[in-house]
């Protein structure tokens, strides 16, 4: 008898639970076709007038990038060309360095001799005319 009593109180747990799982999935199913609906509608109606209206901006902007991408190019490469000048002006500004002189020294060039300066270690030759015996 307990065997059997179990048997019918499994029974009717497993009927109250089939037909909850059966109640369950009509709810679903119905707000599922809901959604489903809603969703049809919008991919029919709302969705294809928001394309029509977008997409000429983003076509827009894709050309907008990819000038955008050419024009970056660009500039690197001139930057990159300044820089190599650059360089070379820097060489000849270096050069010219070198080689002006103060601008006294060019007015006054016969007047101001340039001579080497004597520092004490120095071997000073004098190349003093001597009295020479005139020959008779």
């Amino acid at each position: 008898t307990i065997i059997t009593t179990l048997q019918d109180s499994s029974q009717n747990q497993v009927g109250v639970a089939k037909t909850e799982l059966q109640a369950t999935e009509k709810m679903v199913e119905k707000n599922m076709g809901k959604e489903l609906n809603v969703l049809r509608t919008y991919m029919d109606k709302e969705y294809p007038e928001k394309v029509s209206e977008y997409q000429s901006g983003l076509q827009q902007m894709a050309r907008n990038n990819q000038e955008l991408r050419r024009q970056i190019e660009m500039q690197k490469k001139i930057i990159d060309d300044l820089g190599k000048e650059i360089e070379v002006l820097r060489k000849h500004t270096a050069a010219l360095r070198e080689y002006v002189r103060h601008p006294r020294d060019l007015i006054f060039e016969d007047v101001l001799l340039q001579r080497p300066i004597c520092t004490p270690d120095m071997e000073i030759v004098l190349n003093i005319p001597t009295e020479e015996d005139l020959p008779l």
